[in-house]
């Protein structure tokens, strides 16, 4: 009797769509577009994911013309934000909103204010499927009396985020304060069961108190509202207990903290969201010492923790499962014995996978971060604002599993314009000459070589640096020697190209880049002008299929 054997056909795990989720919500723009040629299927799975990551900005009314010729673009992008120099009531813009209105799903209009009731009437009223929406605070229709939103409940009735960047200082009179009430309140009524996020940005405490008051009147009900910023708001005791018998399931919520809080209010409110929040920020008023809400608990369920504008203990309980932390730090060395990150305070999670850190002065005390590194030995990604020479050699000397290192453009604390050659290369100063860049390879130069540098680092990945002062000696003796990277930004920052007696970058640094590095990803901007025509264009064709952005 013969015997049947019945075999399962092999299953490939990329066929699986909920595996192929997981992996295209970590790809690139670039990435995702490969992978929609693959196959149907693939195409199929990638899109909504480019759809996502795919915006586009007009910065002039010509550009709404070009994309009037198109019949399908809300399937390659749903996402527009609009700069001020356009204006809005011109034709070609009229028409764009008429003709894909449907299809929009996100726009940002926070950098306009000059725009009427009958400009709002003619487009809102179309945007039936606007799930987040970025609007200016000093919006004309804002403060004129209309029945736009009265008579078409469906307006807004779909939003998932609001975003308001209030850019008036004031309102003219009680008049226009009253309408600018009423009409913030009928577009936070509109999606009661749709927003998940708040954003509000004023530049005044009043409208800071103004929107919290409508946010948690009786008459409005979000019950999906986890994400809850509110700029300039100094809560007090009597608001802790509304916004807590509001009952949103939060995940994050941003606190500005007042003397007039008492440590026992603020736990009771964390308390209440412990089995919901993950995300919190604390900003410090001037005045206002950490130590007067020490400890802040319970925050074992936070993943992330944001500590602003403070200077003292750190007023923590546990944290545990904290995966990202943002502070600052002091900036006098006579402030050390009560900083932030004193040892015998510091109960965070030692196995910190991120850290953020923003100094507003420009000058980080060498003691403090020594510290902070070397109780976050096993920190993957450190990202700061400010840097310099002895910075660098204090990452080098205590995190070498940094896998992720970014120098970044703070809005508010700005960013360093120190070189940072010799921390890159390990080469004093007085050593970077000319004849060095000739060195054959590290043998040549090792013995110059009197600090850490950042080919010590050997599991370091992703290297941006956002900044004003970088020559061929950074990146030739350093950078392009360190061969686990692969992924590089340089962003100049200030947009000068500093020249000292090393000059400053030239296509040297781009050639060593090309060639001796195995990178997956390039971006360099704000330098493209200290390059040659010739050796751009060698460049972008020896990068082949990677990645390469030079701006």
């Amino acid at each position: 009797m013969s015997q049947s054997f019945y075999q399962c056909p092999e299953l490939n795990p990329l066929d699986i769509p909920y595996i192929l989720e997981k992996i295209f919500d970590h790809l690139s723009v670039y990435n995702l577009k490969k992978c929609r040629l693959i196959c149907t299927s693939w195409c199929f799975e990638a899109t909504p994911f480019l759809l996502k990551r795919c915006k586009i900005s007009f910065k002039s009314v010509h550009q709404f013309t070009q994309l009037l010729s198109l019949t399908n673009l809300p399937q390659f992008c749903n996402t527009f934000d609009i700069s001020n120099e356009v204006d809005l009531e011109s034709i070609p813009v009229v028409n764009f909103f008429t003709k894909f209105c449907t299809g929009i799903k996100s726009l940002d209009l926070s950098y306009h204010s000059e725009y009427s009731t009958t400009w709002a009437e003619a487009v809102f009223s179309k945007l039936t499927s606007l799930e987040e929406l970025c609007l200016n605070g000093k919006a004309s229709f804002l403060t004129e009396q209309s029945t736009l939103l009265g008579d078409n409940p469906e307006i807004f009735s779909k939003l998932k985020f609001l975003f308001i960047y209030d850019s008036s200082y004031d309102l003219e009179s009680r008049h226009h304060q009253r309408i600018w009430m009423e009409n913030i309140f009928q577009i936070l009524l509109a999606p009661q069961e749709t927003l998940e996020r708040l954003f509000f940005a004023p530049f005044l405490e009043q409208r800071a108190r103004t929107f919290f008051n409508l946010i948690t009147s009786e008459a409005l009900i979000h019950p999906r509202v986890t994400y809850l910023h509110i700029n300039h708001l100094s809560v007090t005791p009597p608001e802790v207990k509304i916004l807590s018998g509001k009952h949103f399931p939060l995940k994050y919520v941003h606190l500005v903290l007042t003397n007039s809080l008492e440590s026992h209010d603020l736990n009771g409110f964390l308390a209440k969201l412990k089995d919901t929040l993950r995300e919190l920020t604390l900003t410090f008023t001037d005045g206002v010492t950490a130590a007067q809400f020490h400890p802040i608990q319970p925050l074992d369920n936070l993943t992330k923790l944001s500590l602003i504008g403070y200077e003292g203990p750190l007023m923590t309980s546990t944290a545990r499962n904290l995966e990202l932390f943002v502070m600052s730090l002091p900036d006098e060395e006579d402030q050390l014995p009560l900083c932030t990150c004193s040892v015998k305070g510091l109960k965070l999670n030692q196995g910190l996978n991120d850290l953020e850190i923003y100094d507003s002065k420009g000058k980080y005390v060498p003691a403090t971060l020594t510290m902070i590194y070397s109780h976050f030995y096993a920190l993957r990604s450190l990202k700061m604002n400010n840097i310099d020479n002895s910075i660098l050699r204090l990452v080098f000397i205590h995190l070498s599993n940094l896998m992720e290192l970014r120098v970044c453009f703070h809005k508010f604390y700005g960013v360093s314009s120190l070189p940072i050659d010799s921390g890159l290369c390990g080469i004093p100063e007085f050593r970077l000459e000319e004849e060095v860049l000739d060195a054959i390879d590290d043998k040549d130069i090792d013995h110059l070589r009197t600090h850490p540098w950042i080919g010590g680092m050997k599991r370091l990945k992703i290297l941006e640096l956002e900044l004003g002062h970088i020559t061929d000696f950074g990146i030739i003796l350093g950078i392009t020697r360190c061969p686990t990277i692969g992924r590089l930004i340089l962003k100049n920052c200030d947009c000068i190209y500093y020249e000292t007696a090393h000059g400053f970058m030239t296509d040297l640094s781009l050639h060593a880049i090309c060639d001796s590095m195995c990178l997956t990803y390039l971006k360099i901007e704000g330098y493209k002008d200290c390059f040659t025509e010739g050796c751009l264009e060698n460049v972008i064709e020896k990068m082949g299929g990677i990645e390469t952005y030079i701006l």
